[in-house]
């Protein structure tokens, strides 16, 4: 889903007519304005994909949802249309909505029932873990799964995604510094949310944010820490332990590369 969803974005990247100007970049914003999904999310549909399936092998169904998202937002802004097996796998939700398992909550079970199922739940997940976890054999399942063909195909299609949405995130950051200096609150939080976005494309790891006072601090999966604030009209990088001290000034680091030009590892043969 992560290869077909790509060839949708490479389709809105390529998306123009007399009101919009780049297909993936109204996507994207159109996407921020909502203000619907957490940071995990919008680094899963937009610089990640492969980190939804790596970091949560179990639950590979939620990995797809997104993609799935992704496309539907993609032809309600543009009006590219879904691919076909995801109008099968949409058509196919639709016919079995009524019965998902998130509705047995709405269900009028007795209390003995209700602790039936308690219990049942309890001895599922205690032998889950301790089918993995015991001896270690959850490492060694996880260090499997991330070296397998399949998962080195989806760490290339994550790096295929970054070259495309990779500067429509440095293009919007870079708009919306360029803004006049305002202390509204939406604007100091998507500015935030752009930081942390434009990092999560320069280290390919998810990555989580929020606002300390007027301080942007943000982190990725290895407890990476970076802090970002105004100072005289300016974003700046600051000190994560001294917020007095300047590290550098963001625009300038926006004009860096996105990417360091690599030989690839990722040899499917």
């Amino acid at each position: 889903m992560v290869e077909i969803t790509n060839t949708k974005i490479k389709e809105a990247s390529d998306f123009k007519d007399d009101f919009i100007k780049n297909g993936l970049e109204h996507v994207f914003t159109a996407i921020l304005d909502e203000n619907k999904y957490p940071m995990k999310y919008l680094c899963w549909m937009f610089i990640v994909p492969e980190r939804a399936v790596i970091r949560h092998f179990f639950i590979t169904p939620n990995s797809m949802a997104i993609q799935v998202q992704l496309q539907e937002h993609i032809f309600a802004s543009t009006g590219i249309p879904m691919h076909a097996e995801t109008a099968n796998i949409l058509s196919i939700h639709d016919r079995t909505k009524q019965r998902n398992y998130r509705d047995i909550e709405d269900l009028n079970l007795s209390p003995l029932e209700k602790a039936k199922r308690h219990v049942s739940v309890k001895l599922v997940k205690n032998m889950y873990n301790n089918l993995f976890e015991y001896d270690g054999r959850y490492d060694l399942y996880e260090n499997d799964y991330k070296n397998s063909k399949e998962i080195k195909k989806l760490n290339k299609l994550g790096k295929e995604r970054r070259r495309y949405t990779g500067e429509i995130i440095r293009n919007a950051l870079t708009n919306k510094l360029a803004e006049k200096s305002s202390n509204d609150k939406t604007d100091v939080l998507r500015i935030c949310d752009l930081i942390a976005m434009w990092i999560s494309v320069k280290t390919s790891s998810i990555t989580y944010n929020r606002m300390n006072s007027d301080v942007c601090v943000i982190y990725d999966e290895a407890f990476e820490y970076y802090k970002y604030k105004p100072s005289n009209g300016k974003y700046v990088e600051v000190f994560i332990t001294d917020h007095d001290v300047i590290v550098g000034e963001l625009n300038e680091q926006l004009k860096a590369p996105l990417f360091e030009e690599t030989n690839s590892d990722d040899d499917l043969d």
